[in-house]
């Protein structure tokens, strides 16, 4: 989960320009392309948080509690 808490570290730190280009005004091209690298940042993230969570949780579980467990987590996704 290391790799997870450091990516999210980042990500703050990119909201933290993207708030920062919206109160100063910046070009908006500027803002949308940090808003699309947080977007990706975040995405990258939950699936790295996702694989590792299910690789953890899965194991301690039944067959049956796997199936459900994967099943809940694709719908969310």
């Amino acid at each position: 989960m290391n790799n997870v808490i450091m990516r999210l570290k980042r990500l703050e730190g990119q909201l933290a320009k993207v708030r920062e280009q919206i109160t100063e005004e910046a070009d908006c091209t500027q803002v949308v392309t940090q808003f699309l690298a947080v977007r990706g940042a975040l995405n990258a993230s939950l699936q790295l948080y996702t694989e590792e969570a299910l690789a953890a949780c899965a194991g301690k579980k039944s067959p049956e509690e796997q199936a459900v467990l994967i099943k809940t987590l694709i719908t969310k996704l």
